[in-house]
């Protein structure tokens, strides 16, 4: 019962993380539901944030590209390549994004610059076609910018203060303590 709860909860968020990816891209889009009221998803303009924009002939910083996938939520595996995962074999990446089934990006680098991008099947491996441009949604909806990170970070430690000297005045320090 809790594999199939579990299974039925990773369908619901892929779906609800394409619907996102569309409303994004298209504009002529408009979603009836409230998935998202249930689900708690975080905030679209933190997950357009989020998102990585890459382009043939751009100049690009491997580290920082492969630091801003693992920050949108992509695992490092260069091993196995699978959903919400990125690979990186000498020159280039692969990126299997978490809202497609059956294609993956092949990023090819020539030094620091982007020579090629192909859309590959991430199975097989075989190129399905080529772009000059595309865009890396967050492999989760739970994005959260590092300033919003850091204010919530510091809200928690001033109530976790006020709550230590609120057990000690009361007298319960094994409460304080924890």
């Amino acid at each position: 019962m809790v594999r199939v709860n579990s299974m039925k909860k990773k369908c619901v968020l892929r779906i609800v993380q394409i619907l996102i990816m569309i409303m994004i891209i298209r504009k002529d889009v408009i979603v009836v539901s409230s998935v998202s009221c249930i689900y708690g998803l975080g905030a679209p303009d933190e997950y357009i944030k989020g998102s990585v924009k890459v382009n043939v002939g751009e100049s690009l910083d491997r580290r920082k590209l492969l630091s801003d996938l693992v920050h949108i939520h992509y695992s490092r595996n260069d091993q196995v390549l699978e959903r919400g995962n990125v690979r990186v074999l000498g020159d280039i990446i692969e990126i299997f994004p978490s809202n497609e089934e059956k294609r993956a990006v092949r990023i090819s680098l020539w030094g620091n610059e982007i020579e090629e991008i192909k859309i590959i099947d991430p199975f097989r491996g075989k190129v399905l076609g080529r772009v000059n441009e595309i865009v890396i949604f967050p492999a989760s909806h739970y994005v959260t910018s590092e300033d919003k990170l850091r204010r919530a970070i510091e809200g928690i430690r001033e109530e976790l203060k006020e709550r230590v000297e609120y057990f000690k005045k009361q007298g319960l320090y094994q409460y304080a303590e924890r």
